[in-house]
């Protein structure tokens, strides 16, 4: 039977998770992130370069190494990583440090460095997330997807293509950025190097993958425009709306228009801080907020889906369960999220499409076998 591996590049380790056609969840590994310090403005860290691609080749080798020999039939994996930036130089090796800004835009802290390295700006080849710098290591391959990119504001309009007179705006020049894939689009495949570093065979496929959040809406379910998901962490909250590529209506304030990791679908998203996991009534608050400002947009809110990396305390279930509509828990609670694996199975077709793969990972979830 085969398998796909997802590599999540999370806060302080890299996550490797292994599902098969029947989106049963066989394997779950993580390898320390080390390295990681502040940078040098708020909500902006650094990671030595080599530590980040030396984390993710150990992810990958202590996955297939544990890895049972019947469970060896690996299809490919797919990446999610948070948002960040690298620029690399014509031999592919950095230029810059590799940094993540959780708490600020991508390009502002890009644009900030250049300002301070003039002299760089002749030396750059590309301009990389961090799970894309990774996939570089790892396939030798120049890619990014929708998802991260579209973050950027630097798309043209809805499309996967990079708006020159955007990216130009910004002082940025088109030829630093990488073509833009789907996120169950096979990008190319594992490197002679990559085969060295993880010791997984040759012919392994690489999929784009998705933003570390994106992947989430596989694993929680969220496919259909109407439905809200909730992401939840030790330090802030996440709101995504799904709604259709083809939908007019206006964006709330503070709302950002990003691509779904799923075919056909968009994400209007907020992002807050606060203790979601200790304060139920800030936490409510503000959901309830998102939802009143959606629907005063004209959005209809028609399920709600609570998704967390960790178990979710008592009292913040009892504030949940008095929203509306009634919240339903995401399948996978805690820290197993198979979402970027569920990637690399749409790109193989094993799942024909999200609903197909939800119908898959009920059944397997209620240990039966699927229709």
């Amino acid at each position: 039977m085969v398998q796909f591996v997802g590599v999540n590049f999370l806060d302080e380790h890299v996550h490797t998770t292994v599902v098969d056609r029947k989106a049963r969840v066989l394997q779950t590994a993580s390898v320390p992130l080390p390295g990681i310090v502040s940078g040098p403005s708020p909500n902006v860290f650094e990671v030595p370069p080599q530590e980040w691609t030396r984390a993710g080749f150990l992810a990958l080798q202590d996955m297939y190494a544990n890895l049972p020999i019947k469970h060896r039939r690996l299809w490919g994996f797919a990446i999610s990583g948070p948002q960040g930036w690298i620029a690399v130089d014509p031999d592919l090796d950095p230029l810059s440090p590799l940094r993540l800004t959780p708490g600020c835009s991508p390009l502002i802290d890009f644009r900030g460095w250049l300002e301070s390295n003039p002299h760089a700006r002749a030396h750059i080849f590309a301009l990389l997330s961090p799970k894309d710098y990774f996939r570089l290591r790892v396939s030798g391959g120049l890619a990014a997807d929708i998802t991260q990119a579209s973050q950027t504001g630097l798309l043209r309009g809805r499309e996967s293509f990079w708006s020159r007179e955007n990216v130009e705006a910004q002082d940025i020049e088109p030829r630093w950025l990488p073509p833009v894939f789907a996120s169950a689009t096979s990008t190319g495949r594992i490197s002679e190097e990559g085969v060295d570093q993880t010791g997984i065979p040759g012919g392994i496929w690489v999929v784009a993958g998705s933003e570390s959040s994106a992947a989430t809406q596989i694993s929680a379910g969220v496919f259909a425009p109407g439905e809200l998901l909730i992401l939840l962490s030790s330090g802030n909250v996440e709101i995504r709306y799904v709604v259709g590529q083809n939908d007019s209506q206006r964006s709330p304030d503070g709302w950002e228009r990003v691509h779904s990791a799923t075919p056909s679908t968009e994400c209007l998203v907020q992002r807050t801080s606060l203790s979601a996991l200790e304060d139920a009534a800030s936490l409510t608050e503000n959901v309830n907020n998102g939802i009143h400002a959606l629907q005063t947009a004209g959005h209809e809110v028609t399920a709600i889906v609570v998704d967390s990396r960790a178990a979710i305390p008592e009292k913040i279930l009892d504030a949940l369960a008095h929203l509306n509509p009634e919240p339903i828990l995401s399948f996978f609670v805690g820290e197993t999220d198979p979402g970027t694996a569920f990637l690399a199975g749409l790109a193989k077709g094993m799942f024909k499409n999200p609903q197909d793969l939800l119908k898959k990972v009920l059944a397997a979830q209620e240990h039966e076998d699927p229709e």
